[in-house]
């Protein structure tokens, strides 16, 4: 399975202190027409993530993708800072098949890298999805960097043990490559896997890096994992 990054929204909500998208000069917004395009590109079956910016900001572009059932097709996913999101939005992802991918930097943190109150809003949809029973629908993407790489294990531990079956996987995102090993070496890295996958019978689970594919507008940005963004990790 390959895994298409489209980015649908180069604009952002945010202004995150580390982001690498932010201060682009005439930010665009993909259309319904280059969308169908770029699709041309992706197998059936193939995985389709929905991409920024803030990818709820072209939020039509989103409704139509559902309404023209491509996410039967392909095993769809969005990234977002989840602030657009409310109740309503979150059931209507979800009910298309949508799998939610909620960026996130640790509880102590997220609101100091991103903005005040993000937090209590992520945990907010976590909650809903608690309360009414939806489970396996929500992937945190979790960025780390050098302020948060301490409690890594911790917040992992705790989130996941609040919000029990309504976390699917975590991406861990380090910042710096060089995180790559404190992060399997310095922050119990077997810890955090089997907390979270209690099933898990390999006791010497490690990251796994995953390809991926990145369509802007008119182009495909590259056929690999990006340096920018850093390696993907998951937990299955």
């Amino acid at each position: 399975m390959e895994y298409n990054i489209f980015y649908i929204s180069e604009n952002c909500n945010l202004d995150c202190k580390y982001c690498y998208e932010k201060n682009k000069k005439n930010p665009s917004m993909m259309s319904w027409d280059e969308f169908l395009k770029q699709l041309k590109k992706v197998k059936k079956g193939d995985k389709l993530i929905l991409y920024g910016g803030e990818p709820t900001l072209n939020w039509g572009l989103i409704e139509k993708i559902c309404k023209n059932n491509i996410t039967k097709d392909y095993f769809t996913s969005i990234t977002t800072n989840g602030t657009l999101i409310d109740r309503e939005k979150l059931k209507f992802l979800i009910d298309n098949d949508i799998e939610v991918a909620l960026s996130f930097d640790g509880k102590r943190t997220t609101d100091k890298y991103r903005k005040e109150g993000i937090t209590t809003k992520i945990f907010s949809l976590l909650q809903y999805c608690l309360d009414n029973k939806i489970i396996n629908k929500i992937t945190l993407s979790w960025v780390v960097h050098k302020e948060n790489i301490d409690d890594l294990a911790q917040d992992i531990h705790e989130i996941i043990t609040k919000y029990p079956s309504i976390i699917k996987k975590i991406h861990l995102r380090p910042l710096d490559r060089n995180l790559k090993n404190k992060i399997i070496e310095s922050c119990n890295y077997n810890f955090i896997c089997h907390s979270f996958c209690e099933t898990c019978s390999n006791q010497e689970c490690k990251a796994t890096i995953k390809p991926y594919r990145y369509f802007k507008k008119n182009k495909i940005i590259c056929s690999e994992t990006s340096g920018i963004i850093g390696d993907f990790f998951h937990f299955d």
